[in-house]
């Protein structure tokens, strides 16, 4: 029996009127209200927490929330609130054992039914659909068997209930009654959940691998994993336009997952906001489902001649997107030695060391730099020292798990500064470009008058690409996918 000390918390979900407020309140307190959320209105506006002590499970918290259809807020508002409440919670060792969603028979199938069920989808990863119980409701309302041809459209439509239930969610009647309600409890809190990252941290591990075009990302990834289908570049131009996920089992049987992302600056396509997002938006919902880097390992061509410009900015980027708590479980990985004179990478790397621009300032925090001349025995040194790491959120975890935009985070405001700084330097150039346009108009020059005005329509086009991406950083607010691995026993 669980401990009052060890409370089990099940989210109750559903449409207006589908008795969400009434469920809890009878499972809690034992009578039937039937009064509850049965106006147009929806009666729950706030996430509301109510506790109650059972007997057979010890403590039990239901999480009341806010119907998605028709609330005063939008969906997206509520996803937020709801996300953040759970943040909180979770910051407190408190996780999701189960999710009930309630459903009312007497309504007919509509586009808000089946928007709010896909909203249940997004909410639930895959493998905790089986945590989740599906309860049918209002039978009182409608004749019996009309509520049951509903049901088995609902058992058998694949745009409705089918797939959850064949991922292990169950669907369950409730005739209003405190015996079905009880039986609804039992359920959701018999599931076995899927293992929780205290439980697999022995045998998983997950590591970011960042750095510039031309730095051996993939490489490094084929050799640790000895997966050939991992496309590795040879041109200027990155090969990596999307993240991409490789996993494979070590010698101690632990499996690695490696998260292969597009360099900044220089990926074909991208811009940098669009990257930033990408790698936010995969981090963010990592973080939501429990799910901890155990390091970070960023890689740096050492045949670099300048460590200036974009080296500068990619390093600063990076240190923004780990945060100063975090920094000790980067690891340096300085490569392509073999493409230079050792005395010369040993000073660009005595370089790398010193420069409280550059590397110092994480080596300071407990970061360690490691060489990689691209054997396996180097490879692996790399990976123990990543695995040695307590996994940890990074800042822009945390920042946007608090209900941040992306151009709130500290990486995102590194970001907006480059554009402020893109777009002085751009409209300075288009004052200039006036007055030599006004000079070439009064000479008559209409060769020169084409050529400068294709480079002020050149600059405008910059200007306007920097305000759209002002926008992005400005709006970008991650959906969580809430209870993800957090549901526990």
């Amino acid at each position: 029996m669980a401990s009052a000390e060890d409370p089990k918390i099940i989210a109750v979900l559903g449409s207006t009127r589908t008795g969400k407020s009434s469920f809890i309140r009878l499972v809690t307190a034992g009578d039937h209200p039937t009064d509850w959320g049965r106006n147009a209105e929806p009666y729950t506006s706030e996430i509301g927490y109510t506790e109650y002590m059972d007997a057979n499970f010890g403590q039990l918290t239901f999480m009341d929330t806010p119907a998605f259809d028709d609330s005063t807020e939008g969906m997206s508002e509520i996803l937020q609130r709801i996300g953040s409440d759970l943040h909180q919670e979770y910051g407190e060792g408190k996780r999701l054992s189960g999710v009930i969603y309630m459903y009312n028979i007497a309504t007919t199938v509509s586009g808000i039914n089946l928007r709010n069920i896909r909203i249940l989808e997004r909410l639930v990863a895959h493998d905790c659909l089986k945590n989740v119980v599906i309860i049918t409701t209002m039978w009182d309302t409608v004749h019996r068997r009309r509520g049951e041809r509903r049901e088995a459209e609902l058992r058998s439509n694949e745009n409705l209930f089918k797939l959850m239930i064949d991922a292990g969610a169950q669907m369950i009647r409730h005739d209003s009654g405190l015996e079905s309600a009880r039986k609804i409890v039992k359920a959701v809190l018999r599931v076995q959940p899927p293992m929780t990252s205290e439980d697999t941290e022995r045998v998983a591990a997950m590591i970011a691998v960042l750095g510039a075009t031309g730095t051996g990302k993939s490489s490094f990834i084929r050799l640790v994993t000895g997966d050939d289908t991992v496309c590795i570049g040879h041109s200027l131009q990155s090969d990596t336009s999307e993240i991409v996920y490789t996993s494979s089992v070590n010698d101690d049987n632990r499996q690695l997952t490696f998260m292969d992302t597009p360099g900044f600056n220089d990926s074909e396509g991208l811009s940098d906001i669009d990257i930033l997002r990408m790698i936010g938006n995969d981090l963010y919902h990592a973080y939501g489902e429990n799910k901890l880097l155990h390091g970070v390992i960023y890689m740096y061509n050492i045949a670099n001649t300048r460590v200036g410009g974009m080296n500068l900015r990619n390093i600063r980027l990076l240190e923004k997107l780990v945060g100063p708590k975090c920094l000790m479980n980067v690891v340096l990985v300085t490569t392509m030695w073999e493409t230079v004179r050792l005395s010369d990478g040993e000073r660009r790397e005595a370089e790398l060391r010193s420069n409280d621009k550059l590397f110092k300032p994480f080596i300071d925090a407990g970061a360690q730099m490691i060489r990689h001349d691209s054997g396996q025995k180097s490879a692996r040194r790399i990976i123990e020292a990543v695995l040695k790491n307590e996994p940890k959120p990074l800042l822009v975890q945390t920042e946007l798990m608090e209900g941040a935009v992306l151009g709130q985070t500290s990486a995102g405001k590194e970001l907006v500064i480059e554009l402020d700084r893109g777009d002085g330097f751009d409209t300075r150039g288009l004052k200039l470009f006036e007055e030599a346009l006004q000079n070439a108009e009064d000479a008559g020059d209409r060769v020169l008058v084409r050529s400068i005005g294709k480079e002020m329509a050149e600059l405008k086009r910059r200007m306007q690409s920097r305000a759209e991406n002002r926008k992005k950083l400005a709006k970008d607010r991650f959906v969580p996918n809430l209870f993800g691995l957090r549901m526990h026993t």
